[in-house]
């Protein structure tokens, strides 16, 4: 089943299910189950389950809001190529899907300020750094920016919220460039030539297929290392035992439609690696950031 045929199924022409779909339900749940893991292990003493709880909120009302917000910024795009998605299809309109927009912000806020002044103002400058990559990045060479300072500013937001910040944490953004590139490459080589056609100028399509292709696989392939070989003087060998099997879990997952995709060619199998990273990503990152 493409793509399209397993959204316009999955909806069925139903204004409920169409909202829901524009929210992008897969990276609520991911960022949501994140942040109430990610903030029970940066506490490192007792769970705070209320904590968790709020966090988890905040990055799921804050990742809804930014799905909104991508589709609204895509629906000259989606008009022509994903016509069944629902502001193109007119199930929402343009004004009533900015007012989901704002809601979901707002409550992200109000979540957000439960835990602290701090950890609000955090959540408004990444929800702002989404918007602007939806509304004017998406489209030029610079598409990549947005993604390796805001995947990996996500678990330094939590840190800082639950009062736990340490220096060490920071090393992240330098850890998970090559794995955020790649997520970002596979990303956009999902939808290439649709949105070639519709004269979409990200950076894949600047640098072309073929060598988008080719730094895809590299990148995939060298990911963990980097948070491999940061943690390999670790006095607790339980935690490099756990990134191990991460990072197993990683190459398990992408190889598969890795070597399907250079057989056959099929769009099908980049989106199977886009979903594979949404969870060797999350558990790698989570298994590194265990000592921090």
């Amino acid at each position: 089943m493409s793509r399209a045929q397993h959204e316009r199924r999955w909806a069925r022409g139903s204004k409920t299910l169409s909202i829901l779909a524009m929210t992008h339900p897969t990276g609520i749940l991911v960022f949501g189950a994140s942040a109430f893991l990610l903030s029970i292990i940066a506490r490192k003493t007792t769970p705070d389950l209320g904590l968790a709880l709020r966090l988890a909120l905040t990055a799921m009302f804050a990742q809804a809001a930014s799905g909104v917000i991508n589709d609204i910024s895509d629906i000259d795009l989606d008009s022509i190529a994903k016509p069944w998605r629902a502001l193109p299809a007119g199930l929402v309109s343009v004004r009533e899907a900015k007012a989901f927009a704002a809601a979901f912000f707002v409550f992200a806020v109000l979540t957000s300020a439960l835990v602290s002044a701090t950890s609000c103002v955090l959540l408004i400058l990444g929800v702002a750094t989404s918007a602007l990559y939806s509304g004017v990045l998406k489209r030029t060479r610079f598409s990549w920016l947005v993604y390796v300072v805001t995947y990996p500013s996500f678990p330094v937001w939590i840190w800082i919220s639950v009062g736990a910040f340490r220096p060490a944490i920071l090393l992240v953004y330098l850890v998970g460039a090559p794995l955020v590139f790649a997520i970002h490459i596979v990303h956009q080589l999902r939808d290439y030539d649709e949105d070639e056609r519709l004269g979409m100028r990200g950076f894949v399509h600047n640098l072309g297929k073929p060598k988008a292709i080719a730094a895809c696989y590299s990148l995939m392939a060298i990911g963990p290392v980097p948070l491999l070989l940061t943690r390999l003087h670790l006095a607790n060998p339980a935690h490099l035992w756990l990134l191990w099997g991460a990072a197993l879990v990683h190459w398990l997952l992408v190889a598969p439609p890795m070597m399907r995709f250079a057989r056959r060619r099929e769009i099908g199998d980049l989106r199977r690696i886009f979903r594979a990273t949404q969870l060797s990503a999350p558990l790698l990152m989570t298994a590194w950031l265990l000592p921090v």
